[in-house]
């Protein structure tokens, strides 16, 4: 064990997880069929069974270390590669997370931006709907968890929290890929992104209550560097002037009227301390921007989802965090053609897209 409560060897974990695995599917009865396997139910039910058995294995196989599916910083990779895996032998909720949060990482290696419908995709989507079920398993256990947090559970909870968080920002807008793939309309774009901000909205806000909760207990764990929080002065430090893409922001959203003038300086002001400070404060600015901008973005208001561009172009510049690469990058994508109307902001969108890798015609 280190210095962080971790253990060693990460590929010894993940191989007792796999056996664990197999040993919970095996220990559920099922008798040996004795009339052809495709005519006995049970039969059927036993295949259906080893299906998913090789499907979670084959998951378990991504959480090895090196793998970047459960990459939430470089300094907790360690500890997420190894210790959470471990404690996921113990807790069936945060397994089922773990789970869902490697579905989503397979589905979104399996599709990209030049994917046809077909292929990959139809296997991509599988994966996505194999994640939407470890989700509904794994939360609504988590919450009952979370109403009993202890000393001896809190690590795995906020752990679980973060895991959830991410699964939750990606799997609405993978689901919108594959739609758009599938020739719709394109009209549910906005309801999926919704979907995507709503849930890493309450997701944030979730694991700030387990800190809260279980703060001393927490200091003294494996996750004693993820907790530490920037202080208000930290966020209202950096005026949008200090920033040359906040300046440009700020004087598009003075160009604008608008009864929510001031929530939106806010969240501009929080913006630039992203920029200018700490990546790591990108996260949980959509909190912090508060309640008021996130019920503008519902509206669909253009200035907040401008304001959210920007948004989304820090998140894709997180490089060591695949899931809000690809949360971020989709959400610029969507946002250029609700907001493609506003030709005075042709500059801003056009750096956008530029900055995380798209090419409007």
């Amino acid at each position: 064990m280190d210095a962080n409560g971790v253990n060693g060897d990460g590929s010894n974990v993940t191989k007792r997880a796999r056996h664990a695995l197999i040993a919970s599917h095996e220990a559920q009865p099922v008798n040996t069929p004795t009339t052809p396997f495709f005519d006995n139910p049970r039969g059927i039910a036993l295949g259906i069974r080893k299906l998913k058995i090789l499907k979670a294995t084959e998951k378990l196989h991504h959480l090895q270390p090196g793998e970047e599916v459960l990459d939430f910083s470089p300094a907790l990779s360690d500890t997420f590669q190894v210790y959470v895996v471990e404690e996921a032998l113990t807790y069936p909720w945060l397994m089922d997370s773990l789970l869902a949060l490697t579905s989503l990482h397979i589905a979104s290696e399996l599709v990209s931006d030049n994917d046809t419908y077909g292929g990959h995709v139809a296997l991509a989507a599988e994966y996505a709907s194999d994640a939407l079920s470890y989700q509904n398993k794994a939360v609504p256990s988590f919450r009952e968890a979370l109403a009993d947090i202890s000393e001896s559970n809190c690590d795995a909870l906020f752990a679980c929290s973060l895991i959830l968080m991410a699964s939750a920002g990606v799997s609405p807008l993978l689901q919108a890929k594959f739609e758009d793939m599938e020739g719709a309309d394109g009209k549910s774009g906005g309801i999926h992104r919704t979907q995507a901000l709503m849930s890493l909205f309450h997701f944030v806000k979730g694991i700030h209550s387990v800190i809260d909760g279980a703060h001393p207990w927490l200091a003294n764990g494996p996750f004693k560097n993820a907790i530490w929080t920037h202080s208000d002065d930290a966020w209202m430090s950096s005026p949008p002037e200090s920033h040359p893409v906040t300046r440009r922001l700020k004087r598009l959203c003075e160009q604008v009227e608008s009864q929510t003038g001031s929530v939106y300086d806010r969240a501009i002001r929080l913006l630039a301390a992203c920029f200018l400070k700490d990546e790591m404060m990108t996260i949980p600015w959509l909190v912090v921007a508060g309640q008021g901008f996130v019920n503008e973005v519902e509206k669909q208001d253009h200035m907040a989802l401008l304001i959210l561009m920007h948004w989304g172009v820090l998140l894709n510049q997180m490089d060591s965090l695949w899931w809000a690469r690809l949360s971020g990058r989709k959400i610029v994508m969507d946002l250029v053609m609700d907001i493609a109307e506003h030709k005075e902001w042709d500059e801003v969108i056009g750096w956008a897209t530029e900055s995380v890798g798209l090419s409007i015609d």
